[in-house]
């Protein structure tokens, strides 16, 4: 029997995925800002102060959503507030289980640079056609096996890995007074897990 598919974003609130793929096609989104901006440079009297102004309050709201995200699931592992499971245990996450850590940048890059350089010119047609490539590469996320990086996550120090059983764990990498592996949420079939900290070259016992 074939194994059952999973996407790194499944388990998740849809609050939680959206704001997932918002920070992580960041790049996307400042880049597409720089065209609007200077497309419109000289009909709104832009100078190159009020470009660096705006992309920086992007940043800081992108910075800001990505953070309440992770500091969310951060409270609610730290309550104990998902589900402890006997599946796994921390020495069931080792390097020759792990098939990939955190995604791949070319991926990243690959996904945020096109989306911007399709889009020829400032105009409501080009900015509609622009939302509907995310809503079909969100689509694409939430339904795909692939890890999307999350360059804000990754500042924060939350680290995701997929396993050779095509499972998910959100690692903290931080110390807690627990740290059990937690199921992300109430879903019998829920295949994503939380994690304080793991140690991907310990030895089963």
């Amino acid at each position: 029997m074939a194994k059952e598919r999973n996407s790194m974003l499944k388990d998740l609130p849809r609050l939680y995925q959206i704001i997932y793929y918002i920070s992580s096609m960041s790049l996307s989104i400042i880049l597409f800002t720089l065209k609007i901006l200077y497309s419109n440079f000289d009909q709104y009297k832009l100078n190159h102060f009020h470009v660096i102004l705006i992309v920086l309050v992007v940043l800081f709201v992108l910075g800001l959503l990505s953070r309440w995200l992770y500091a969310h699931l951060k409270k609610q592992y730290a309550r104990k507030a998902y589900i402890q499971q006997d599946q796994y245990h921390i020495e069931d996450f080792t390097k020759d289980k792990i098939t990939d850590i955190n995604g791949q940048p070319v991926s990243f890059l690959i996904s945020n640079v096109t989306t911007v350089y399709m889009i020829q010119s400032f105009t409501w047609p080009s900015v509609l056609a622009y939302l509907f490539i995310h809503l079909t590469l969100f689509t694409m996320m939430i339904k795909g096996e692939s890890l999307q990086p999350n360059p804000f996550l990754l500042l924060y120090g939350l680290n995701i890995y997929k396993t050779k059983n095509n499972d998910f764990l959100y690692d903290f990498n931080q110390t807690f007074a627990h740290n059990e592996i937690m199921k992300l949420s109430n879903n019998p079939d829920c295949r994503s897990y939380l994690v304080g900290s793991i140690d991907l070259n310990a030895k089963k016992k």
